[in-house]
């Protein structure tokens, strides 16, 4: 009788200890990628279908570029975006295999289909983006050729279907204010350069040395640190873009010892000027009310009477 109890105590604590060690191998494994093969690193091309819609975003050694769009350059904060989202993707967030509920989860022909390939052409991902989850921060994930349903985190519809949106990087720079140590502006037969060693104390550098409104120059640098157009025109050359023989233009240098120049052109139907950056073949296109707020005239940038007296 005791040997029976001996070995029922055995057995249990050695149950114990089996499920105690499993638990432990549980809680420390890693998820289960749904694409094991697949490295952001590597990816080489991402191409998306949206009903009729068509997208090609493929890297090249100077970034990803829009080959579906004229080639521009593509806006790596989506890029990255798509790229980090699929690392995530994971099978303990599998909600289902039954091929029969594809509709019920829109991953089927009514989902944005996606494929991932790497710099040697193979597919390291492809799948099926469906509709939102039921906590509407959330979005159901099918593998394009298979069955297994995952709710991922995240609305991923808009991620990767933008609609009529570009997929171009409209960033035209991207600097700190305090970085931007001159601005000459050229408008109308009229110049002139503003210039500061800190961002804040700016005062006019040409074509004579004298106090501005610096509350407003200090608005134009940060305007021009983040600038961003509103949409592409095309490429140079571009005759309706009036950019040949302009001289309407607005140029800065920064602490960092680099220059930029903007050359301003015609303005469209829509009120959009197309404008060149020196870097660039590119015409871009700006709200003229934006434009205006880049070339003010030199009587606008004078100092207000409380601040030339300070």
């Amino acid at each position: 009788m005791k040997r029976m109890r001996f070995l029922v105590l055995v057995l249990v604590v050695l149950a114990v200890v089996y499920m105690v060690a499993t638990l432990g191998e549980r809680r420390g494994a890693r998820p289960v990628p749904l694409f094991p093969a697949y490295k952001p690193e590597r990816a080489a091309g991402i191409y998306i279908k949206a009903g009729e819609r068509r997208v090609a975003l493929e890297r090249t050694p100077d970034g990803w570029i829009v080959p579906s769009e004229d080639s521009l350059p593509a806006d790596p904060r989506g890029v990255d975006s798509i790229l980090d989202k699929v690392a995530a993707f994971s099978l303990k967030d599998r909600v289902s295999s039954n091929p029969d509920k594809r509709s019920v989860y829109q991953v089927d022909s009514s989902g944005v289909f996606v494929w991932i390939v790497d710099e040697s052409g193979d597919t390291t991902a492809a799948f099926v983006v469906g509709k939102v989850g039921p906590d509407y921060q959330s979005s159901y994930v099918r593998e394009a050729w298979g069955d297994d349903v995952i709710l991922t985190p995240g609305y991923l519809r808009s991620m990767f279907d933008r609609g009529e949106m570009t997929w171009q990087d409209r960033l035209i720079f991207d600097y700190s204010p305090d970085e931007i140590t001159s601005i000459s502006v050229r408008r109308g037969g009229e110049e002139y350069t503003l210039a500061s060693t800190d961002g804040v104390e700016w005062y006019f550098a040409a074509p004579e040395s004298a106090a501005c409104n610096r509350s407003r120059a200090a608005r134009l640098a940060r305007l021009l640190a983040h600038l961003r157009c509103e949409d592409f025109a095309g490429r140079l050359p571009l005759p309706e873009a009036g950019i040949a023989g302009s001289d309407t233009a607005l140029s800065f240098s920064t602490a960092g010892g680099l220059e930029h120049r903007l050359v301003f052109g015609s303005e469209n139907d829509d009120r959009r000027v197309h404008f060149t950056k020196d870097d660039s073949d590119v015409v871009y296109l700006l709200a003229r009310s934006k434009v205006d707020r880049l070339l003010p005239p030199r009587s606008e940038m004078l100092p207000e009477e409380t601040e030339a007296a300070e």
